[in-house]
């Protein structure tokens, strides 16, 4: 394996590495407030939806035959969830609707 390659998936794990460690850090000690804490927490659900179907997309187009069909559907299936957490997200933040209990 080239240096490039690792330097590639190394880079990929750094991101949610770190974005789960910042959130720790932020419920524990609370920065914020509670409102900062449910923004955190709806914009994280959204990126990290997010994030999910860019690398569910990508292993769609590294598979062949059988599992690139599935990969394909995994990624529309993550697709759809992301679209659901970012209009949560907007309601809950921007429009300020309470949406709990939901």
């Amino acid at each position: 394996m080239g240096i490039r390659r690792w330097l590639l998936r190394g880079s990929l794990l750094v991101l949610p590495v770190s974005v789960g460690v910042a959130l720790a850090l932020e419920l524990i000690f609370r920065w914020g407030g509670e409102d900062a804490v449910l923004r955190v927490d709806y914009l994280t659900q959204a990126a990290s939806s997010a994030y999910a179907t860019v690398c569910a997309v990508l292993a769609a187009r590294a598979a062949q035959g059988g599992s690139r069909r599935a990969w394909t559907m995994l990624s529309v299936s993550f697709a759809a969830g992301t679209v659901g957490n970012v209009i949560w997200a907007i309601r809950s933040i921007m429009l300020g609707i309470n949406t709990f209990p939901s």
